[in-house]
């Protein structure tokens, strides 16, 4: 027994909590963390699906959601009209492919973007690095990423 007077996961509640996330949009809290939106829906939706509850959110709703958060250079913001982002992009692509959907984009788009990432990095004798944005982020696990994206 816990302090919760149960030992049990009580699925229901921890569904209910996923499914009213994006309901609370009065708060600040709800707007100071919109960038993360994306990754908000890719973490709810891997929780429903081990929860074996993916059918509790919307799957027309998310994936129009995401789609709306491509941009023209192929990329996904973390929210719609935010500026591509390697990180956004994998997460795009993890929730689309989850929901059976990636060919409700244009993949040769996003090849082209996470290969525009790579630069050729002149500290390191010219080998050749993987940005996570046009502004040159760097991060050892964009590599990763970028790999996991494009597979």
């Amino acid at each position: 027994m816990t302090m919760f007077g149960t030992n049990q996961l009580l699925v229901d509640k921890h569904v209910e909590f996923i499914q009213n996330l994006d309901k609370k949009q009065d708060g600040l809290e709800y707007w100071m963390t919109e960038h993360l939106r994306v990754s908000g829906i890719y973490w709810g939706l891997v929780a429903l699906f081990l929860l074996d509850r993916p059918q509790a959110l919307d799957h027309e709703q998310i994936i129009s959601y995401v789609r709306g958060c491509q941009n023209a250079d192929g990329g996904f913001g973390g929210h719609t009209h935010h500026d591509s982002h390697l990180l956004y992009t994998m997460s795009s692509v993890q929730i689309l492919s989850m929901l059976n959907a990636l060919d409700q984009i244009d993949g040769k788009k996003v090849t082209k973007y996470v290969l525009s990432l790579q630069q050729t990095n002149k500290q390191t004798n010219g080998q050749t690095i993987v940005c996570g944005d046009v502004w040159g982020e760097h991060d050892t696990r964009f590599a990763f990423i970028a790999m996991a994206v494009l597979s």
